[in-house]
């Protein structure tokens, strides 16, 4: 029963309990995170940045309270941990994933991303521990690994998803995007340990979908999309389609509601292709 809430502030104050991760405002703006008893009586608050802006996106805690948070920045410190996947700012803005733990203790910090701008949209946690992060880039490095399912950046804005270990090793990290402009926003860790589902935009008409799947073709101005990953190995994906007609059709969240069964919701300007008889 008990809440977390998590955005963004500049005030110095009435934030942060003494003790936590950060209490003390960085500046610039900083995330913020404070967990609530079901009475509404706040347990603990912490700030999270660094001395430039640092904005949040979306925060996901499972049942043992334990506490995923992403976003993006352009703080060159107060982000990553010792020893983390990437510990240094590398683009005008990076995204950043961190994991805390019941009583707010980070476990670790990590930026995320290339050269270029690369922001975390959303961030779920797997049933074993491990994370699914997605967001958006136009880096050409730093975001795929080896024998992933797309190794390649598309061109314009590509969406990424990256699978972390819990104590956060990046395990594998993709593309997902063709030659337009394209984000992930939305994932969802699974039943399964491995497997992940993914919701986002595209105006992409290739590099998207795979054969077979439920709209395999792009439908014009933008259409929404979901695929589900599996995170094995060098990771794979399982399956991508489009959804949407001929207008504006956004993927904004996704969730699991059985072992193979998922919701994906949004907003749709198209007349058809969206709503069944």
């Amino acid at each position: 029963g008990n809440a977390y809430i998590a955005g963004e502030t500049g005030s110095t104050n009435n934030i942060a309990t003494s003790g936590t991760h950060d209490a003390t405002f960085n500046g610039g703006s900083d995330v913020y995170m404070a967990k609530l008893t079901p009475a509404g009586i706040r347990l603990w608050g912490t700030y999270l940045g660094g001395s430039s802006s640092d904005l949040f996106t979306n925060i996901q805690v499972n049942g043992a309270g334990t506490a995923v948070i992403t976003g993006y920045t352009f703080s060159t410190s107060g982000i990553a941990s010792a020893g983390a996947h990437k510990t240094m700012l590398t683009g005008s803005t990076d995204a950043f994933l961190m994991l805390f733990n019941a009583n707010g203790t980070r476990q670790w910090g990590t930026y995320y991303g290339g050269g270029v701008v690369d922001r975390g949209h959303d961030a779920s946690i797997a049933q074993n521990g491990r994370i699914a992060l997605v967001g958006q880039t136009n880096s050409p490095t730093g975001i795929a690994t080896t024998g992933a399912p797309d190794v390649s950046f598309g061109g314009g804005l590509d969406g990424f998803v990256a699978w972390f270990s819990p104590t956060g090793t990046r395990l594998f990290g993709s593309y997902i995007g063709g030659t337009g402009d394209d984000w992930a926003t939305g994932v969802a860790a699974g039943f399964a340990n491995s497997e992940f589902v993914v919701s986002g935009t595209t105006m992409s008409s290739s590099g998207i979908a795979t054969a077979g799947s439920h709209d395999a073709s792009y439908n014009g101005l933008h259409d929404a999309f979901m695929a589900l990953y599996n995170g094995s190995g060098t990771g794979t994906k399982a399956w991508c389609t489009y959804y949407g007609g001929a207008g504006y059709d956004f993927g904004m969240a996704v969730t699991w509601l059985s072992s193979n069964t998922f919701a994906m919701c949004g907003k749709a300007s198209s007349t058809t292709g969206i709503a069944t008889a």
